[in-house]
């Protein structure tokens, strides 16, 4: 019997200007979900951060 392999996914942008530049937390996760399907993987969670690179100072 083939399972399929449970995945989590994972998206990230750390800046407004990534945000602009089409990288969003929604568009990366369409294509997360996207690449799942289509790699008969499973999607158990689902986890987004937003700006959230480490200011120094």
């Amino acid at each position: 019997m083939n399972q399929r392999k449970q995945v989590v996914i994972y998206a990230r942008v750390s800046s407004e200007e990534q945000k602009k530049g089409g990288f969003s937390t929604p568009a990366q996760l369409k294509l997360l979900r996207d690449y799942a399907s289509k790699n008969d993987y499973e999607i158990v969670g689902e986890y987004e951060d937003t700006e959230t690179a480490k200011v120094t100072g």
